[in-house]
């Protein structure tokens, strides 16, 4: 027995915060890798380890917090123009079937 659903609308604020919460992982996950990229880079370039050091740390707190910010705001967005066209011309339909188990 298949039961079709349509998805008429998100939750514009709960869609916003899980998007936040998911770009920040990517954020942490990408300043893990260009934080000590920028920072050996500048280290050779300018000779100050200190200084290298300071910027690859505040390179990966920019990241992870940039990329919440465009999370939070594109998720609100995502989730407004969903609810804006859905309710014109109808959402996304879904069919699901029971499993046999």
């Amino acid at each position: 027995m298949a039961n079709n659903v349509e998805i008429t609308r998100f939750g514009v604020w709960q869609a916003a915060k899980v998007s936040a919460i998911l770009m920040a992982v990517m954020g942490f996950i990408l300043g893990i890798i260009y934080a000590p990229i920028i920072a050996i880079a500048v280290g050779i370039t300018v000779g100050s380890s200190g200084f290298a050091w300071f910027l690859g740390i505040f390179v990966f707190i920019f990241m992870v917090v940039l990329f919440l910010i465009y999370g939070l705001a594109l998720g609100a967005f995502c989730a407004w123009l969903y609810n804006f066209v859905a309710k014109r011309w109808g959402g996304i339909s879904m069919e699901f079937k029971a499993s046999k188990k």
